[in-house]
């Protein structure tokens, strides 16, 4: 468990230098807080994400170190499965609640990557440029952990998941395609030449799609911090993302322990190694 941590310390610490490197640049020797959290979601300075190839592919290396610990992680259930099947389940042990330990356990370290990855971010861009931290900054902190957050945790889930039903290189081909699939989807979007907005179709798409809600500056409630945002969404609020996410995650947990309690052989061979 010690070790598990520290690779996934190490992964949030090097994931938190590149971020802060590549992504956050302010205009002036100076930057805000809320300024670095909406860059690390895509923006450029006060620019917001636009739909071109070259901006999502930006998005899509940002989330790097996110796909990184998925990978990682993603056989953290699925190992301890293995090894239960056949040390503890035969023992008829309440699979129930070994489920819900070991999700929490994976929990843990979602909030010890996340958390640490943006410290080390903020630590970072302190060093280099003059960091302006107001209390409202927090905030938006708060919606870049929550949301971020949850959405790994569900994406390392369900990894764990199909790969007690399918195995683990199914699952990571499957969960990654998704991911990459819907961040591809959003290139076909943007707004039609001479028109001010996107079309209505567009605006359901991006409601449907999970990496919208990953943008922050796509969201209403930037008008009062950010210049010139794109509330593409429209009425999609910070906290709506945030509660849609988290029906996410709660949705992939009830599957997996669904699966859990009625799977007692696996289709794929054991992983070895369980760190």
């Amino acid at each position: 468990m010690k070790y598990r941590l520290g690779i996934v310390s190490v992964i949030a610490l090097m994931g938190g230098i590149f971020l802060s490197v590549s992504y956050v640049n302010p205009y002036s020797g100076e930057i805000s807080l809320s300024e670095v959290i909406l860059q690390l979601s895509g923006a450029r300075g006060n620019l917001c994400l636009g739909f071109s190839l070259t901006e999502l592919t930006g998005l899509a290396l940002s989330m790097v170190p996110d796909f990184i610990f998925e990978m990682y992680m993603g056989l953290h259930i699925y190992q301890s499965f293995c090894v239960a099947s056949v040390y503890l389940f035969s023992r008829c042990v309440n699979k129930r609640k070994w489920y819900f330990f070991e999700t929490v356990r994976l929990l843990g370290s979602v909030l010890l990557f996340q958390f640490l990855m943006l410290g080390v971010v903020i630590v970072v861009t302190g060093i280099r440029y003059r960091l302006v931290i107001a209390p409202e900054d927090f905030r938006l902190l708060f919606y870049e952990a929550g949301i971020r957050g949850g959405w790994i945790y569900s994406m390392t889930m369900l990894i764990n998941i199909l790969s007690i039903f399918a195995g683990s290189h199914i699952a990571y081909s499957v969960v990654m395609g998704f991911q990459y699939g819907a961040l591809s989807v959003l290139t076909l979007l943007g707004p039609i030449p001479g028109q001010k907005g996107i079309t209505i179709s567009d605006v359901n798409i991006l409601w449907v799609n999970p990496m919208s809600h990953l943008v922050l500056c796509w969201h209403k409630d930037m008008d009062k911090i950010m210049e010139n945002h794109k509330d593409w969404m429209e009425q999609i609020s910070l906290s709506f993302s945030l509660f849609l996410i988290f029906i996410v995650s709660f949705f992939v947990f009830v599957i997996g322990l669904w699966i859990v309690e009625r799977r007692s052989i696996l289709i794929s061979q054991a992983e070895e190694g369980n760190n």
